[in-house]
C-alpha cells in the first residue's frame, strides 16, 4: 500500500508540475503580449508629445503673426490719422486760398471800377491822368490772411512724414 500511495503522490505530483509549467508558459505568453502592448502604449505617447510640441510651435507662430498684424494695424491707423489731419490743413488752406482769390478778384473789380471812372480829354497828349489821391485801395498784403498756426505746424509734420 505505501507503493500505491507513493505512485499516487508522485502522479499527482507530476499532474501538478505539469499545471506548473502550462500556467509558466501560459504566463510567459501573457507578458510578451503586455510588453508588446507596452511597447505600443510608448510609441502612442511619443506621437501624442510630438503633436503637442507641433501644435505648440504652430500656437507661437500664430502668437507671433498676430503680434505683427497688430503692430502694422497700429501703424497703418497712425498714417491713417496723419492723413486725415493733413488733409483737414489741405481743406483749410484751400478755402483760405478761396477768400484770398475772392478777395483779389473784389479788388480787382473795384479797381476796374475806379479806373473806369477816369475820362480822358479829347485831345489828349498823351500822358497819364492822374488818380486822385482821395481813392485808396486796399494793399494786397494788408488783405491777405495769414495761415492758421496749425496748417503751418502740418507743413512741417508732413515734411517729417
Amino acid at each position: 500500500m505505501v507503493a500505491a500511495e507513493v505512485r499516487t503522490l508522485a502522479q499527482r505530483s507530476a499532474d501538478a508540475s505539469k499545471e506548473i509549467k502550462a500556467s509558466i508558459q501560459q504566463s510567459s505568453v501573457q507578458i510578451q503580449a503586455g510588453g508588446e502592448l507596452v511597447r505600443e502604449a510608448v510609441r502612442a505617447l511619443r506621437e501624442t508629445m510630438n503633436g503637442i510640441q507641433n501644435v505648440a510651435g504652430l500656437a507661437r507662430s500664430i502668437q507671433e503673426t498676430s503680434g505683427e498684424q497688430l503692430s502694422a494695424v497700429e501703424q497703418l491707423n497712425q498714417a491713417l490719422n496723419q492723413i486725415e489731419h493733413v488733409s483737414r490743413e489741405n481743406l483749410l488752406l484751400a478755402q483760405d486760398t478761396e477768400a484770398d482769390v475772392i478777395s483779389v478778384q473784389q479788388q480787382a473789380h473795384r479797381l476796374v471800377e475806379l479806373v473806369a471812372k477816369f475820362k480822358l480829354d479829347e485831345n489828349e497828349t498823351g500822358e497819364e491822368a492822374a488818380v486822385p489821391k482821395s481813392t485808396v485801395l486796399p494793399n494786397a498784403a494788408q488783405s491777405r490772411r495769414r495761415l492758421p498756426s496749425a496748417a503751418i505746424a502740418a507743413k512741417d509734420e508732413w515734411a517729417e512724414f
